[in-house]
């Protein structure tokens, strides 16, 4: 598949997105370090899946909104790639995710107005290079409603009702892998069926998988 950088806000997502991607589209994920992401930008061989871990809600912005600057300002220097930001919707809802991410790449594009920006449909921040004709870069915009903690948490409590009850959506997830994985959480999102594999076939996280291509 072609090269995708997919941009979340947390570890527990990245680790649910990691199992998504893999079971869903077969493709295996790299996983890359903020710090290490200018490297991977102008490697030529790499293909397929890159996750990046940003570390909160602003982060997630800034981040995806300079790195989508940066590969549609560079045409033919940097590989072609396409990219996913994957949100939670309990910050803001999917068309104020859409437009702070447009705010911040405007933002950002006036250090180097050789970019024309513009949203297509209600997920889809595209960036046409000005330098190269027909060159662009398609940022996704995608949300996790509410969060993905609270959607663990929900699917625990329709088992655990009377054991998690007045429990708050952490506490619920807590509860549910000390139960099953002896407080493992990286297992419990690699291996879970009940809780973690009913997600999986969501709707949300489905178009999520069908937006890979």
């Amino acid at each position: 598949m072609a090269r995708v950088y997919v941009f979340c806000e947390g570890e527990r997502d990245r680790r649910f997105l990691r199992r998504l991607i893999r079971e869903k589209k077969g493709v295996t994920t790299s996983e890359i370090e903020l710090r290490k992401l200018d490297d991977l930008l102008r490697k030529e061989r790499f293909e397929g899946v890159a996750l990046i871990e940003c570390g909160g809600y602003d982060r997630l912005l800034k981040q995806a909104a300079r790195r989508s600057r940066d590969l549609a300002n560079h045409p033919g220097v940097l590989p072609h790639a396409d990219i996913f930001v994957v949100g939670d919707s309990d910050k803001v809802n999917k068309s104020k995710l859409m437009m702070r991410l447009d705010i911040e790449i405007r933002r950002l594009r006036h250090r180097n107005p050789l970019l024309n920006v513009k949203e297509e449909g209600n997920e889809c921040v595209v960036l046409e290079s000005l330098k190269e004709q027909g060159y662009a870069v398609k940022v996704f915009v995608l949300t996790v409603p509410d969060s993905l903690e609270k959607q663990l948490a929900d699917s625990i409590r329709r088992q655990y009702s009377d054991e998690v009850k007045d429990s708050t959506d952490d506490e619920v997830v807590h509860f549910y892998c000390n139960l099953r994985y002896r407080c493992d959480e990286e297992k419990m999102l690699a291996e879970d069926v009940d809780v973690v594999g009913s997600l999986l076939e969501s709707g949300w996280a489905r178009r999520i998988v069908d937006l890979l291509g």
